[in-house]
């Protein structure tokens, strides 16, 4: 669905009421959860956070919002498609938490063993997931966590990473740093200003432009995307990865 498409059903006063059809719902949710990839794509951010929404579900245009408890319908939609993640900071897990330590140096590429988690696997955190949890972790209580929403699918971050160490190999060592990897352009897939109808100007006043991929859900795509699949190696000091280089 274009842009012109999706800003036609954002001024469509019934989108902002939960119909009664099933059906007719799920089509509501799904293209609810197009908009917000939109939002996100055109306001250069993917961390989710409190708040950061209230102004998109209220359409001060048409005088129209959608109410909390089918926010919240809208936001499970994300989560159980898997576009908005929880990121666990590696760095501190690995120095207070021993259970995570012991499965992060005991994962290889080769183990076959379905209890060892992959690296991908130890950072993306899932509360409802409590026999992995007991694994890895010494106390689920002290787990912190950022969240994030993937406006594009997983396989167009793996398109963009591999383009830019295709095009970038001739130039170096093919080492390329977290900070490096996490500011490509093609990374927001940004759109021009005539087409951003849901640019939200006050966003910078609350903190939350980026303008870059966070350093955690950086290195939670690095792992997932380039290290596990043997295209990249790591490069770790501190405990803390940050680079890569290609294969």
């Amino acid at each position: 669905m274009n842009n012109q498409s999706l800003k036609k059903l954002y001024n469509f006063p019934p989108m902002y009421t939960k119909q009664r059809n099933d059906q007719i719902i799920q089509t509501q949710k799904k293209k609810w959860c197009d908009l917000i990839f939109l939002y996100y794509q055109q306001n250069s951010i993917f961390q989710f956070k409190e708040g950061v929404l209230n102004d998109f579900f209220n359409n001060t245009e048409i005088n129209r919002s959608v109410d909390e408890s089918f926010q919240k319908e809208i936001i499970d939609t994300l989560v159980h498609e898997e576009r908005l993640i929880n990121i666990l900071d590696m760095k501190p897990l690995l120095k207070e938490n021993q259970k995570f330590l012991k499965y992060w140096n005991r994962y290889d590429s080769k183990v076959t063993n379905k209890t060892v988690y992959k690296f991908s696997e130890m950072l993306k955190y899932d509360e409802t997931s409590s026999e992995k949890n007991e694994k890895i972790f010494d106390d689920k209580n002290t787990i912190e966590y950022k969240q994030y929403i993937l406006p594009q699918p997983l396989s167009f971050y793996e398109d963009v990473f591999l383009k830019f160490l295709d095009m970038s190999m001739s130039d170096g060592n093919g080492i390329f740093t977290v900070y490096e990897m996490s500011g490509i352009d093609g990374l927001f897939n940004i759109k021009t200003e005539n087409e951003a109808f849901l640019k939200n100007e006050e966003l910078e006043e609350n903190d939350v432009v980026e303008g870059r991929m966070d350093t955690q859900l950086t290195i939670y795509l690095l792992y997932k995307l380039l290290i596990e699949k043997a295209i990249c190696y790591p490069i770790v000091e501190d405990d803390e990865l940050v680079a890569i280089k290609k294969a």
